[in-house]
């Protein structure tokens, strides 16, 4: 450690110490476990993978991993698997309750109070500082330290943020009923396609609809295109274009399935429809 900056707060201050860039490139593939009584280490891992052990607890690391180590809690980095891990790390003390009176104190007190030992980022840090050591400089010194604050805070806020909540994952039916809405138009849509590009068989497939919505995976086929088709119907198209905008392969086939899926046929349901919206005359 080389650089040190200190910010107060009335009674309370935040010491940050750099480190540096560490490279596990070459034996022995660890910095060996350590613990520091007094002060926190942040990691951001720059590239490949490794391991953060942290007392009883071990986590996984990645591009773009923060880990941060507790006082006197006995961690360590490693990449003995992969042997390429690279990462930027500093050391802060916090001294005294740092009051919430700014954005930045908030952040400290919420990070004193609570936190994750390893957060993930999407990518890296972009500002990592440049050097092992201050610029002689004024002005790029204070540039340097606003650097190293804005590292911490950064690292800080991605450990104290709430985990984000999962996407929740879509079941094969429902993955394949969005491919089918979609797709609907294309006469050239076929189920084992459908099938497929969800993960399963066909047969699978058709089993899941029959559990899962009692209907067969076609019969959903046929009523979302039967559904496209009642829109262009609805809009005052004829039969033969309300059958070709809806990938039905022939007039004579839509005439069918629209009857056995709709109990009418498309003209008479266009009529009925047009009946309903016709303005009514004014009385005389």
């Amino acid at each position: 450690m080389n650089h040190k900056r200190s910010w107060t707060w009335g009674k309370s201050s935040l010491v940050v110490e750099l480190g540096g860039f560490c490279d596990f490139s070459l034996p022995p593939f660890t910095n060996h476990p350590h613990r520091h009584p007094h002060h926190h280490e942040l990691c951001w891992v720059l590239s490949r993978r490794g391991r953060f052990h942290h007392g009883e607890e071990s986590f996984d690391l990645q591009e773009g991993s923060v880990s941060v180590s507790d006082l006197d809690i006995t961690h360590e980095i490693s990449s003995h698997s992969h042997h390429n891990l690279s990462l930027f790390y500093i050391s802060f003390q916090l001294l005294g309750e740092v009051p919430s009176l700014d954005t930045p104190s908030q952040l400290l007190r919420s990070f004193q109070l609570q936190h994750r030992q390893v957060a993930s980022c999407s990518s890296t840090y972009p500002g990592l500082i440049s050097a092992s050591a201050p610029p002689a400089d004024t002005v790029e010194k204070w540039r340097w330290d606003c650097s190293l604050l804005d590292f911490l805070i950064k690292g800080l806020s991605l450990l104290v943020a709430p985990p984000q909540e999962p996407t929740p994952v879509q079941s094969p039916v429902q993955k394949s009923l969005d491919l089918i809405r979609e797709g609907c138009g294309d006469p050239e849509l076929q189920l084992d396609h459908v099938a497929k590009t969800v993960g399963c068989s066909l047969r699978n497939l058709r089993r899941l609809f029959r559990r899962d919505l009692g209907a067969s995976s076609i019969s959903m086929l046929r009523m979302e295109r039967c559904q496209r088709a009642k829109a262009w119907l609805d809009m005052g198209f004829t039969a033969e274009r309300a059958a070709l905008e809806s990938g039905f392969s022939s007039g004579a086939r839509f005439n069918r399935v629209f009857r056995e899926t709709q109990g009418l046929t498309p003209g008479q349901y266009q009529r009925q429809h047009l009946k309903r919206t016709e303005p009514e005359s004014p009385e005389s």
